[in-house]
């Protein structure tokens, strides 16, 4: 039998994404609501958070400047690091509501999470999304729709 994975769900509370909710909690048992921060009416809810917003780069203040909601899903899995951290996960498994519940499925029931965490002792993270191909990493993180993360690697975002 597979080990369970800590598994986080990352979902806006209006009823479009509750729907989305109801379908991952049959699917998939003891998963975790993490309610997404929704910046789109206030781009400076990250100050709510004691954060500034300093991108990096020019491509970075792009996107964030493009739109407020970016800020929000930055916001939403900085809680999610955290969570890692306050309960002292070894690792975690994160969904965005637009991830296939039977790929998710799959892959919980699958070896393969464990296989990339177990006894690693370096920040790590796996992304398991779709949109994301070989040819595109490490340098194109495209989208945030299901990845693993160890406890290291969030203590090092946050």
């Amino acid at each position: 039998m597979v080990e369970h994975t800590p598994t986080f769900l990352i979902s806006l509370g209006d009823d479009h994404h509750k729907g989305r909710q109801i379908i991952f909690k049959k699917k998939i048992e003891n998963i975790s609501l993490i309610p997404a921060v929704d910046a789109r009416k206030n781009g400076f809810v990250y100050k709510e958070f004691g954060l500034n917003l300093d991108p990096p780069d020019k491509i970075t203040k792009l996107y964030f400047s493009r739109s407020k909601g970016a800020v929000g899903c930055f916001l939403s899995h900085y809680i999610f690091w955290k969570k890692i951290v306050e309960l002292d996960l070894e690792y975690a498994l994160v969904l965005e509501d637009d991830a296939l519940p039977d790929d998710v499925e799959n892959l919980l029931n699958s070896d393969i999470i464990h296989t990339h965490f177990d006894g690693v002792e370096n920040p790590k993270l796996v992304q398991f999304n779709k949109r994301t191909t070989p040819d595109k990493l490490p340098w194109w993180f495209d989208g945030t729709e299901s990845y693993a993360i160890n406890n290291k690697a969030a203590r090092s975002l946050i």
